[in-house]
This record gives C-alpha cells, structure tokens and sequence, in this order.
C-alpha cells in the first residue's frame, strides 16, 4: 500500500508490481512517503530503483506498475503530487542547442509559484554547489559541461519550482567526494528550510546516510528496510610510481586544451599540461575534482576537442596531430553519458550485432561477454533507454571490446554499477586487456578504487594549469 496525504496520494491496497517487458522487477507491500521523508534506496543495478522512483514521480509508463489484489490484476496510476524525478544522465534534462542560461530564465518566467525568483539567486546557489565561475558556465551548451556539473544544474533547476518531493537517481555517481558531500548537505538543508521530502538512490550508501533518516533497499525482488553501517574508519590512498618507457607509450609537451568550444582557437579559458606521457600497455588512471578537466583531456586526445602542443610522440615516433595518432592507434571511447552510443530507435541486440560484423567478431562471443558482466540475454531486446544505468554501461563495455581496440578510453563507465557488479566487471575486462596487451585509460570520482586497480594515477589538478 502506498500512504501519504490521503488528498494528495492515490492509495491502493495490495502489493504494487513493478513490472518491464512482462517481468517483475520488484514487489512492494507498503510504502510511506510524504513531504518530510529524506531517504535513501539501494540495491543492485538493474533491481528496479529507477523504476520505483519514475512511479513516485509520475513518469514512465503505466504498464510498469499494477496492482495485485485477492488474485486479480489492476491497473494503478502513480501517485498525484507535484514530483520531481532528477535523472541517471543529467544531459537529458537540457535542451543540446540553447545554452543553459536560458533553460533557467524561461524557467523563471512562468507564473508558477517557485522557491528561487530570480538569476542571481541560480547563480549564488551554483556557486554554493562548488561551481567557480557560474555565468561563464550557464553560457555554454549542455553538452560542453561535464556530467558533474550537469548534475548540479539539474538539481538547481529542479529546486525552483515549488515541488513536493524530489527523486534524485545517482545524483553522486559522476562528482568526486568533497563536492558529493557539499551536494548533499545542500539537498537536506534547502528540504529541512523550505519543506519538501526527497529519495536519494545511490550505489554509495556510506556516503548518503547522514543525510538521509530512512533507508530502504530492493533485495530479492523485494522492498526492504535496512540499517546502513556506520563505519567511521578512513583509508589511506597510496599513489602508485609512474614507470612509463617512451617506446610503449605517448608523450606530450605544452599541451593546451580549450574549455570553450566556440572561442574560435582562442583559448580563452582551458588546461596547461606541461609534460604528459601515456602508457598504452597499462591501466592509467585519472582523478581530479568535477569540471577540472578530465573528459576534455581524454576528449583531446580523441581529437574530438580543441587543443595544441609543442610536441606529440607516439613510440618513439613524432607526430604532427591526434589524427594522425588515431591512425595508428585503435582508441576506444566510452562517454560519460553511455547511452549516446547505441542507436535510440533499435535494440541492443542488434547495434552489438552491427559492431560484431564489421569487425569480423563471432556473434556468439556477445553471449559469452554478457554472462561474464552478470547480464541476462532478454536484455539484448530492449531499447538503450529502456535499461538500467548500470546495465547500458555494461552493454557499452561489450559494444568497445567488440571492436578489438588497442586503447580503452572509460569515462566514469562503472559509474553506476553497485560495488559486487562493479568488481566482477572489472575482472572481467583487467583479463581481457591482459590477453589482449591492451591498454586502458580510467576515469574515476572514487580515488581508493582507482588506486587499487590502476597501474598509474595521474592527478590532474596537481599535474595541470589552469587558465
């Protein structure tokens, strides 16, 4: 049964079904939520938290939810309040060609009553949310941001209109700790100061819970309570030596990345690297805070962003661009924002098939990837934006080891994977990039796990300039 005010929840008796595909994701006897709830929910990617947070917010589609009542089905709409559903991947929430500024001010312009009235009022609270320069970020493009920016972009848009309840999916998964930690607490003060409930779902229940007073996880196909572990214990991160021969790897000097897309060679605002070398026969990792430039280095080196240097050697051999880099070296891209690389219109199935031929793979190598990374095979019928976070990042992973790369590029790929699934990934992938002699380029929010499966951690706001 779910219960709130009753003039404001639609009640049902019986256990709520969340259903996909004619599958039961999970089962829920009871839940209670209001406008003073501040919890929090875990679980196993692809368990059903998502779902459950798109029915608390109204979205989705009603065959996902019935209700199962003295032996009969029946159909249940989701609850009638004013709910916002924050999502996995911020970019959805933003228009790819207007800038972000203007999402906010047309925002602003509705009669609608809301919390924040004015742009200076976005600007003082992104500033709170550890974003230096606001204006100059509200400027650009969505997709010229990071996805930890993007993440508190849409929290602040959200916090503008006057909503009952808010669900925040992952709102962590793509910011290192100390801005998680400054999001949070700004997430339980702005509720506690102007009255509204939020479910926090989150692969990192250590730290969510002080921000949180219930806790709830989906376990077994089941809807539980749970109390969190309170382990008050602090881990040492230890940098590994960098052991780099100039033969297996590349090597750049003054090296200048721009931020700014349309600053027409500028380099108005962007990263000074004076000296880099990459292995590309080892796991190097990169760690940094959001937005100091971790995507856009990777990006560079893709050619796919705006960038000059003095020198640029690959094995030894001088080059004169990434272009000519890419030509010699197979790079693989797996984009924060995962989804991007399937194509929205067929099923999974088929765009891993499409890979697989083009790059004369056996088809019946996908079925032995997918068991390896714990996914079932229904799963390949399904559109990318009918899967779980966790599981298109998985089927993303596939979809570059297909295509025989000799670098890997994982933009924050394990993101929003629980940590069992996370671990089990990994191992998987560390052996194939060892039969392979691969090697791979990790980008991560989480600096102990980077640091225990990384050969090298290169700190970038430590090794770069910003200008």
């Amino acid at each position: 049964m779910i219960t709130q005010n009753p003039s404001r929840w639609h009640k049902a008796k019986g256990q709520i079904l969340l259903r996909k595909q004619n599958s039961v994701l999970a089962v829920f006897n009871e839940i209670k939520i209001d406008t003073t709830t501040q919890a929090m929910l875990i679980g196993e990617t692809g368990s059903g938290k998502s779902t459950l947070g798109k029915y608390i917010c109204g979205y989705g589609e009603s065959y996902y939810y019935t209700v199962f009542e003295h032996g009969e089905d029946k159909s249940v709409q989701s609850p009638s309040w004013d709910a916002v559903y924050l999502r996995q991947d911020p970019y959805k929430s933003f228009h790819p060609y207007i800038s972000i500024a203007s999402h906010f001010k047309d925002i602003l312009k509705t009669k609608a009553e809301k919390r924040i009235k004015t742009f200076e009022e976005v600007l003082t609270l992104l500033k709170g949310l550890k974003i230096d320069q606001p204006k100059e970020l509200l400027r650009r493009r969505i997709n010229e941001i990071s996805l930890g920016e993007a993440q508190r972009c849409a929290l602040v848009m959200a916090l503008i209109k006057e909503s009952d309840f808010i669900v925040a999916d992952e709102i962590t998964a793509h910011v290192d700790q100390i801005t998680a930690n400054i999001l949070l607490r700004f997430l339980k003060e702005f509720s506690d100061n102007k009255g509204f409930g939020y479910l926090i779902i989150s692969h990192q229940p250590d730290q969510t819970f002080k921000y949180c007073r219930e806790y709830y996880q989906i376990k077994y196909k089941e809807f539980q309570v749970f109390e969190p572990k309170r382990d008050s214990a602090t881990h040492m991160l230890i940098d590994k030596p960098m052991v780099f021969n100039g033969e297996e790897g590349i090597e750049i000097s003054n090296w200048f990345i721009d931020f700014d897309q349309h600053s027409h060679g500028s380099f108005s605002s962007g990263l000074k690297i004076q000296h880099l070398k990459i292995p590309v026969n080892q796991v190097w990792g990169i760690r940094g805070s959001s937005g100091s430039g971790k995507s856009s280095l990777v990006q560079a080196l893709m050619d796919d962003r705006l960038n000059r240097f003095d020198t640029l050697f690959y094995k030894g051999e001088s080059l004169n661009s990434f272009r000519e880099l890419k030509e010699k070296l197979q790079i693989r891209y797996l984009p924060q924002s995962v989804v991007t690389v399937f194509n929205p219109r067929q099923s999974i199935d088929r765009s891993l098939k499409e890979i697989a031929w083009s790059h004369n793979v056996n088809e019946a190598v996908i079925s032995k990837y997918l068991k390896a990374v714990a996914l079932e095979d229904l799963l390949l019928f399904r559109r990318p934006d009918e899967l779980s976070g966790g599981q298109i990042q998985r089927f993303g992973l596939i979809s570059l080891l297909l295509s025989k790369p000799d670098l890997l590029i994982l933009d924050e790929s394990f993101s929003a994977m629980d940590t069992t699934t996370r671990e089990k990934v990994w191992n998987f992938l560390k052996t194939i990039v060892v039969k392979r002699g691969m090697g791979v380029i990790l980008i991560s929010h989480d600096p102990i796990w980077l640091s225990k499966v990384s050969d090298i951690v290169f700190d970038l706001e430590c090794e770069s300039l910003r200008f």
